[in-house]
């Protein structure tokens, strides 16, 4: 890869110097950087060379009053006039060279665009090349080669920035943006059967590309969750109340000033860990569709378990604080013991923001199958064919609503135990994502050695915060049974 980009900046600088040339050329004299050599030939000579011209034109000048100083006499009339000529020769040589240094300048800057641009080509169409498969075989074998070895090279720099350690293969952020996509399957093999978890089916003859990655596999990213990449160490924002104005009772009076309260929000890294057993033969297999496959089941398995920490993470355990965990959101209480859910808690989950004047931003609803289910059988008002659940694009209150079973569903309210839904309202801009770094996959082929089986583990960093409390309300205790 590096002896490509290397090959490409040698060539891309032969084309643009002849570029340049050729411009210079159709310039003519009056771009003040080309000289006669011969009748009807042109010679174009870089600042350098006009520098040599000009110090040769001054040493002939200091040379003539030398000459007239040694023989203690005055200049003749015709020293005078060579002398003038070559004093304005000098000028002209200095305009030649202030032009020249801006063509050379910017023949430079066009040669480092072309260099650029083509390396920017080449490395992606690289990184497409590259192979989680070969990554993983790479481990089992104690040998990376080509591009995977160089994105491992990459992830360890990026790990080190950010106070991370690789323990197995990284792959680095910039690999992860070209790379990831796929569809749902585990647990592959690549003989036998005809279902896709037994992997009969598994060994297509057709290569697809890539597609959707780990964003678009979470019902919180088209809510317009924020996410924030690239992070190193831990990152603190900070946030204040809102400052307030007042009046004052006189036109000379002093203003009441009123401070708003200032703390810091910070977000550091909690390890998530993603676990998937690959079927040794199916490892080295070497279509694309089967590394879509194996991709997807890394991608589908860190979705889940990130988009159930932003939404209901505990703060405890290694998790981050999730939104229905967060302190002082608002609240929407159904009862002692739970309630169905009606019209006016649905709305009094939007009063919430409402009356913290927070009610501004990617409002909307995020609840789960369940509640869905029991929406679209509950009626807004009795004797009127309208349900709670609207149907359309804002099927909930007049507002955008995702629906995910990451939303808990088990939750516990006086003697309603463990059936219990959430169900959440806020500004979703809200809601930060933090991660750090890329992917780290240690490759274990030993435990499972007998089954021919090869467990792989990996580890991504991220964390979870809520910008302002009063941007989300929940209600916990929903009966939809």
């Amino acid at each position: 890869m590096k002896n490509q980009r290397s090959r490409n900046r040698m060539f891309l600088f032969a084309v643009s110097a002849f570029l340049f040339c050729s411009m210079l050329l159709i310039a003519g004299p009056a771009a003040g950087v080309l000289l006669a050599a011969a009748p009807g030939i042109a010679q174009i000579l870089s600042s350098k060379e006009i520098k040599e011209q000009r110090t040769a034109k001054y040493k002939e000048a200091t040379d003539l009053l030398a000459a007239a100083k040694a023989a203690e006499r005055e200049i003749t009339t015709e020293e005078r006039s060579k002398h003038t000529l070559i004093m304005a020769e000098l000028d002209q040589l200095d305009e030649q060279i202030a032009n020249a240094e801006r063509w050379e300048k910017r023949q430079a800057q066009m040669a480092g665009d072309f260099i650029n641009k083509e390396n920017q080509r080449q490395e992606e169409k690289e990184m497409r090349g590259y192979s989680i498969l070969r990554a993983i075989r790479g481990a089992m074998d104690g040998k990376l080669e080509g591009i995977e070895k160089e994105m491992h090279q990459e992830a360890v720099k990026e790990a080190r920035a950010t106070g991370i350690d690789i323990l197995g293969v990284g792959i680095p952020m910039k690999q992860l943006n070209v790379l990831y996509g796929g569809r749902e399957k585990r647990d592959y093999s690549a003989t036998g059967g005809t279902s896709g978890a037994e992997g009969g089916v598994l060994i297509p003859t057709d290569i697809g590309a890539f597609i959707s990655g780990l964003r678009n596999r979470l019902v919180l990213t088209p809510l317009g969750t924020t996410y924030l990449t690239g992070l190193m160490g831990t990152l603190q924002i900070p946030r204040t109340t809102q400052t307030s104005a007042s009046w004052v009772a006189t036109e000379i009076g002093d203003d009441t000033e009123v401070q708003g309260t200032w703390d810091k929000l910070s977000l550091t890294p909690h390890r998530l860990g993603a676990y998937s057993q690959i079927a040794r033969q199916l490892i080295h297999q070497t279509s694309l569709d089967v590394e879509k496959f194996v991709q997807d089941d890394i991608i589908r398995a860190t979705a889940i378990a990130l988009e159930a920490a932003a939404i209901n993470g505990s703060g405890g355990s290694g998790q981050p604080t999730g939104i229905l965990n967060t302190a002082s959101i608002g609240s929407v209480v159904m009862g002692t013991n739970g309630a169905a859910p009606d019209y006016a808690s649905m709305v009094g989950l939007e009063s919430q923001l409402s009356s913290s004047n927070a009610d501004l931003g990617a409002l909307a609803y995020l609840i789960n199958a369940k509640t869905r289910g029991k929406l679209k059988t509950t009626l807004k008002v009795t004797g009127y064919p309208i349900y709670l659940w609207d149907g359309g694009d804002n099927p909930i209150n007049g507002y955008k609503t995702a629906v995910t079973n990451n939303v808990p569903s088990t939750l516990t309210k006086g003697t309603s135990t463990s059936v219990c839904s959430a169900a959440l309202f806020g500004n979703f801009n809200d809601l930060l994502i933090g991660q750090w770094g890329g992917l780290d996959i240690v490759v274990d082929p030993y435990v499972d050695a007998k089954k021919a089986i090869v467990n792989v583990y990996v580890n991504s960093f991220w964390d979870v915060a809520v910008r302002h409390p009063e941007s989300f309300a929940a209600i916990k205790d929903l009966l939809t049974t």
